[in-house]
C-alpha cells in the first residue's frame, strides 16, 4: 500500500485534504474530491504548488479527480487563475500528467480547458486511475530506452551488409 509522502500545511487542509502518495517509483498521485468552497479550493492549490516546489527532479504525475464537483465559475476561475500563475512551476516540477475523471462529461470538460488553455507539459484524460498509471509507466519505460546506452551511432559512410 503506497504511504503518503509529503504533508503540507494550509489553513484550508484542515477541512479539505487532497491525498498524495507514490504509485510506484517516480509516479506519484495527487487525489482531489468532494465539494470544495472557493477558499478550500485555493488553499488546497497553494498546498500543490508547495509540494511541486519540494521535488528535485521532475515527476510524472496522476491528478485523480474522482468525486471532485467544481460547477460555479469563480471555482473553475480560480483553477485557471492558478495553471496560468505556475507555468513555470508545472513545467519544472512535472515531465507528464495523467488526469483521472469519473464520468464522460469531466473528461469532457477536462478535453476543453486543454484545448483552450494548452497544457505547458504533455496531459492525457482517463477514467480510471489504473489506466492512467499504465500510461505513465509506459512513457517512462519508453524513456529509459531512450536513455539507456546501445551501440554507438554509425556514421553516414558505414553500410550494413544484407
Amino acid at each position: 500500500m503506497a504511504q503518503p509522502d509529503v504533508s503540507v500545511t494550509s489553513p484550508a487542509f484542515a477541512v479539505y485534504r487532497p491525498t498524495r502518495y507514490i504509485l510506484s517509483p517516480g509516479i506519484h498521485v495527487c487525489t482531489i474530491g468532494g465539494a470544495p468552497s472557493l477558499a478550500e479550493l485555493r488553499g488546497v492549490l497553494d498546498g500543490i504548488a508547495k509540494w511541486l516546489a519540494s521535488f528535485d527532479e521532475p515527476i510524472l504525475l496522476i491528478v485523480d479527480l474522482t468525486g471532485l464537483t467544481i460547477s460555479d465559475a469563480p471555482l473553475r476561475g480560480a483553477y485557471g487563475k492558478w495553471r496560468g500563475d505556475h507555468k513555470m512551476l508545472i513545467k519544472r516540477a512535472i515531465v507528464r500528467a495523467g488526469y483521472v475523471a469519473d464520468g464522460a462529461v469531466w473528461r469532457g470538460v477536462l478535453t476543453a480547458i486543454f484545448w483552450i488553455a494548452q497544457p505547458v507539459i504533455p496531459v492525457k484524460i482517463f477514467a480510471t486511475e489504473e489506466l492512467a498509471h499504465e500510461w505513465l509507466k509506459s512513457t517512462q519505460e519508453e524513456s529509459a530506452s531512450d536513455t539507456a546506452p546501445g551501440p554507438p551511432p554509425r556514421s553516414s559512410t558505414e553500410r550494413t551488409a544484407v
